[in-house]
């Protein structure tokens, strides 16, 4: 994979897709009135735009990239938020200028008999085999973001693999982080993940553990010189025209 990035390989199969929402939301609280303009994901779900590539290498190889920046239309990174002091009246207005976020997926891959890995960032094993599966409000709006608040969604700077299907609905991934901390290994982290899918049922569990990390308590980061272990597990079953599922996140 290492090679490819090097030599800079030309991709046959190229598409771009994307998806654009914006929404409006007003909250008071008493004592001022916060107008929010944007696409945070928990009001309307997030926009994106998605360039993907594949090359056919032969003998069952095949080189591939993906690069989908999280699209913020309004010129703001994340969103615009005005805020009203009901008493004073004065508006202040937050919000960075920048068209693109990433938090979302950017890696350049090999796949081949042996399974499938990626490079770059990554969706993590929980994400993929426990988490995305199981929540019926599909991480898109208030009750999803702050149900999810503790699963890890991409880890930076990783070495993603994807095994082959050794036995038909099972997926196998693990995900090595690293924080690129010179001569240290304090936020680098190492994740895992399984799932079995059979007819209109799944079921997941992933983890992941993360080097002396911080934690967070109260929707706030704390600096912590403990290392943090999450785990989740989900189950769904899909009866066509209604789905019901479970999914539960744990960290310690």
């Amino acid at each position: 994979v290492a090679t490819l990035a090097t030599l800079g390989v030309s991709f046959a199969d190229v598409s771009i897709t994307g998806t654009i929402n914006q929404a409006i939301s007003v909250v008071s609280d008493g004592g001022s009135t916060t107008t929010t303009l944007g696409n945070r994901a928990y009001a309307s779900g997030d926009s994106l735009i998605t360039f993907a590539g594949s090359e056919d290498l032969g003998d069952g190889m095949k080189a591939s990239f993906k690069f989908e920046p999280r699209l913020n239309i309004g010129g703001s990174d994340a969103t615009a938020v005005i805020k009203q002091n009901e008493k004073t009246k004065e508006v202040s207005v937050d919000g960075t200028n920048g068209i693109f976020g990433t938090n979302r997926e950017a890696w350049i891959g090999l796949s081949g008999a042996f399974g499938t890995v990626h490079v770059g960032n990554n969706y993590t094993p929980m994400f993929n085999q426990s988490g995305s599966g199981y929540d019926p409000n599909g991480f898109t709006n208030m009750p999803a973001y702050f149900g999810s608040y503790l699963m890890s969604f991409t880890a930076k700077n990783s070495i993603d693999y994807t095994a082959p299907k050794f036995i038909e609905g099972l997926g196998i991934q693990l995900n090595k982080g690293f924080a690129n901390k010179e001569g240290s290994t304090d936020g680098d982290s190492f994740g895992w993940g399984f799932s079995y899918t059979n007819s209109g049922f799944t079921a997941g569990i992933g983890g992941e553990k993360t080097n002396k990390t911080a934690i967070y308590k109260d929707l706030t980061t704390i600096p912590s010189d403990k290392d943090m272990d999450k785990l989740s597990l989900g189950a769904a079953y899909d009866f066509g025209s209604a789905k019901i599922s479970r999914s539960e996140e744990h960290t310690s």
